[in-house]
């Protein structure tokens, strides 16, 4: 017995002992000069975004696409405008940016009278507007000078018209907060970036114009995301990126409004971009 508690005894001095000497050895450290510039500059980007959207058969019940009511498929292209800056370890940047496209629409139109159910194919005009800004904290690990790990917060706001053929215009507007994870490696002047979020829509609505002076509440849902970068520092004062982001939410089916509501749907917005930061104006 006596020996036993000698041995725990002997293990637990070793293990504070190597504790404390892994503490000294490895410590928390600004990140990388690379990883700064590599976020960090006003920012002009070229973006395309591919837009998958399908809307649920109301109350859970069945189309002739079965539970999906309708979807429309397509590619939007626009820009993005913004100020990023990161330093030693706080980081903060917003961005602004437009795109527009067609998609392909299928859906259908229901006979209220015989139940019947008529397919459609068409186009829908569809201009999405967004704004995000973020802060973070970031920092490295002494034994890993050029891996830099940046948790950090983010809000939004997503404005979507879609116009569709019967010239009806509905447009979508929501906020939305998430938290968010990135992990950032310099390969000399070559930076790679993968991050993730997740959040929540807040007070989501849509108004159209088949119901002129109404606006539908949306349910709040889920919102995720998660994205890739690779950036090359040109000089001190030039970099350039490319990037692929997927985003997907949930729209929830909104309460009856005048014998009218909005049934539940499902967005995922794929966006591919290349840009260029500059620093030094």
């Amino acid at each position: 017995m006596v020996t036993t508690t000698r041995h725990v005894a002997i293990a637990l001095v070793l293990g504070v002992l190597g504790g404390a000497a892994c503490a000294q050895a490895v410590t928390f450290v600004p990140v990388s000069r690379q990883i700064r510039r590599s976020d960090s500059g006003w920012q002009l980007a070229y973006r395309q975004i591919f837009e998958h959207y399908s809307e649920y058969a109301p109350n859970g019940s069945s189309s002739p696409y079965g539970p999906i009511a309708d979807s429309e498929h397509g590619i939007l292209r626009g820009g993005a405008l913004g100020y990023r800056h990161q330093g030693d370890h706080l980081g903060y940047g917003a961005v602004a940016a437009y795109t527009e496209g067609t998609t392909a629409y299928q859906g259908f139109t229901q006979d209220y009278k015989t139940a019947t159910y008529t397919p459609l194919m068409s186009h829908t005009g569809n201009d999405r507007t967004e704004a995000r800004l973020w802060v973070n904290y970031a920092f490295a690990l002494s034994a890993l000078p050029n891996l830099a790990i940046v948790p950090g917060i983010m809000a939004g706001d997503e404005h979507w018209e879609r116009r569709t053929s019967d010239g009806d215009h509905e447009t979508y507007n929501a906020f939305y907060a998430a938290g968010r994870l990135a992990f950032e490696h310099a390969m000399g002047p070559v930076v790679l970036s993968v991050s993730a979020e997740a959040g929540r829509l807040i007070h989501p609505t849509m108004t159209a114009t088949f119901a002129p002076h109404q606006t539908f509440a949306l349910g709040a849902r889920q919102w995720v995301g998660y994205g890739i970068r690779v950036t090359y520092n040109i000089d001190r004062d030039v970099s350039v990126y490319a990037s692929y982001a997927e985003d997907r939410y949930q729209w929830g089916q909104s309460p009856i409004v005048n014998g009218l509501y909005e049934p539940a749907s499902h967005t995922t917005l794929g966006q591919a971009s290349a840009g260029v930061l500059i620093r030094g104006l």
